[in-house]
């Protein structure tokens, strides 16, 4: 790790994605397997978003800026066929196990089981009366105008978070005792598991996009399993 957190690096200059614009479906198996998102930062930068289901448990996450060319699609990849509809203003996306809601602003995702249980949800209410202490998905420029993406989620109390690594995979990865493992498709990262704020989970990749996979499990074997059925998939 860095001497500096990930929100607190004086050589960087950070932003983040604020509100969706516009969606449409992503074509799946038989049907729809997510959704594709045009999303503009605090600062009004055009970004590309895209989340889709790869199996029932399992969901992918692409970001990138747009000037930096579209996200393309990856025909060999695994798609969940599911149903993707707006409901109360939000971008519903529903699977054969779980149910991903977009809160289109201020932009953030939460998934959920079909209880309404709360199993995930990206952290935008990391503050203090001054500043944000962790930053939603976003991005961040250091001096010499190289990017580097970060991504942060909730921590709720008690939980416990444990950096691994998926057999047969050099990628780094995380799993959490609240039932679910995130899988990075990149070289490296720098994870802050409720290290730097104890409500959030935070991570940064230093490339110019994020690709992750999240998969949901009651247990870490369950977890490994299911993304072993992924293929864990690379960076496409």
């Amino acid at each position: 790790m860095p001497d500096a957190t990930i929100f607190d690096d004086p050589t960087r200059s950070y932003c983040y994605l604020s509100r969706v614009v516009r969606y449409r479906r992503v074509p799946g198996p038989g049907g729809q397997a997510g959704a594709r998102f045009a999303v503009l930062t605090n600062e009004g930068e055009a970004m590309a978003l895209e989340i889709r289901f790869v199996a029932p448990e399992a969901v992918r996450v692409r970001c990138r800026r747009v000037a930096d060319g579209p996200l393309r699609g990856d025909a060999s990849e695994p798609a969940e066929q599911v149903s993707v509809e707006v409901r109360e203003g939000r971008v519903v996306v529903r699977s054969r196990a779980l149910e991903l809601r977009v809160v289109r602003r201020p932009f953030h995702y939460g998934v959920f089981d079909f209880d309404g249980r709360k199993l995930l949800v990206q952290q935008i209410g990391d503050v203090t009366p001054t500043r944000l202490v962790s930053l939603p998905l976003g991005y961040s420029r250091d001096a010499g105008g190289r990017i580097a993406f970060h991504e942060s989620f909730e921590r709720e109390p008690g939980e416990r978070l444990q950096c691994q690594a998926a057999a047969g995979a050099t990628n780094p990865s995380y799993s959490s005792s609240r039932g679910y493992g995130v899988f990075l498709n990149h070289a490296r990262a720098d994870f802050e598991l409720g290290s730097a704020s104890p409500i959030t989970v935070s991570f940064r990749v230093d490339e110019p996009h994020l690709d992750y996979v999240v998969v949901f499990g009651k247990d870490g074997d369950e977890i490994m399993a299911r993304y072993a059925e992924t293929g864990g998939r690379a960076t496409a």
